[in-house]
């Protein structure tokens, strides 16, 4: 089950089973799926309908297990659903890509601006994340205070233990500023900003941020690029790379079985 991160490039394009990522991987004879969830609202609520979407396939496909490829804030998800909403049992590994496990300081800072502006800014979210997906709620507000350090180290890190019985895998992420890689026009001024707090980032989480137990590479991607927004031979080589965690996800997973 692949689960992306928060706002509406992460869920742009995803149709299910014609998800770019979701039909690639599927197309190289994965069962891959790609469900969405709201892409404004804090992890508590986002996991209860991941829960929703994971029980749902695990019923169609008649398995035992699944395995989690998570996208940025889709990774914070991913942990609390195993941890706090007994899912272990039915997950054989969780991979997060570029997830902020410590936080981002970008959060921080849109929190910090004027309240006039950070008002307007929320309730916009709000209003494009209930439009982008009828009937969902958004909380955007709470999902950027969770997404803050002090939350993050303090709160979600204390409060949602890893479980013994899943493999967990990390992958981060980095791109412009001090990188061979170039960002993304839409990324460059977070990608800036993030570089003087955290040092080398993608242009919305920090190499640091992204590292979590089973830590196993630092890809040359911005934040686009991870979920195959990117030009095409960048796009290729995205869809390559996940194809290539799905299998190594298969074979690490086998001593749990």
């Amino acid at each position: 089950m692949l689960m992306h991160g928060m706002g509406l490039m992460g869920t742009m394009g995803r149709r299910g089973m014609l998800d770019p990522i979701a039909l690639y991987l599927r197309l190289h004879g994965c069962k891959a799926f790609a469900p969405n969830v709201a892409p404004y609202h804090h992890t508590e609520i986002r996991a209860l309908t991941w829960k929703n979407h994971l029980l749902r396939i695990l019923n169609e496909t008649k398995s035992d297990k699944i395995h989690l490829i998570a996208h940025s804030l889709g990774g914070l998800d991913a942990r609390f659903l195993v941890s706090n909403l007994g899912m272990a049992p039915h997950v054989a590994q969780i991979t997060t890509i570029a997830t902020p496990h410590h936080g981002s300081y970008l959060a921080t800072f849109f929190l910090k601006k004027p309240a006039l502006l950070s008002r307007s800014m929320v309730r916009l979210l709000d209003f494009t994340g209930q439009y982008s997906l009828p009937d969902t709620p958004s909380n955007a507000l709470k999902a950027l205070q969770q997404l803050t350090p002090e939350y993050m180290i303090n709160h979600f890190n204390v409060d949602v233990q890893d479980h013994p019985e899943v493999v967990y895998r990390s992958i981060a992420a980095r791109a412009g500023k001090n990188t061979p890689e170039a960002i993304s026009p839409l990324l460059f001024t977070q990608n800036r900003i993030l570089y003087g707090h955290e040092g080398e980032n993608d242009g919305l989480v920090s190499v640091k941020s992204a590292i979590w137990r089973g830590f196993s590479e630092t890809i040359e991607a911005d934040h686009l690029t991870q979920i195959a927004i990117a030009p095409k031979n960048k796009k290729q080589q995205m869809l390559a790379r996940y194809l290539k965690w799905a299998i190594e996800a298969d074979i690490q997973a086998i001593p749990n079985r």
